[in-house]
């Protein structure tokens, strides 16, 4: 006879199956950023702006996205992200 709390085990069971995916993106984005083609990013990036909205651009520099990804900042920007998920 099972002592446990089936609505328990289910509220567990789903946070389970969310943290791994979470988890699971947080790997295949860190395989991905190691495995990428700086050449072939920049060619996709958008032309200095992000569309936000219909209405609504943010400027930026890809040199200056590219770099920042480079560096040591996207592992903490994306256990960060992963985190808040």
């Amino acid at each position: 006879m099972s002592s446990r709390d089936k609505d328990i085990q289910r509220v567990f069971e789903v946070a389970d199956d969310s943290l791994q995916g979470i988890l699971g993106h947080y790997m295949y984005v860190l395989a991905m950023h190691s495995a990428s083609n700086i050449e072939k990013i920049t060619e996709y990036l958008p032309d200095e702006r992000f569309p936000m909205t219909f209405s609504w651009d943010r400027f930026y520099q890809k040199q200056d996205l590219i770099q920042a990804f480079k560096s040591h900042v996207f592992q903490f920007y994306q256990a960060r992200i992963s985190l808040t998920s």
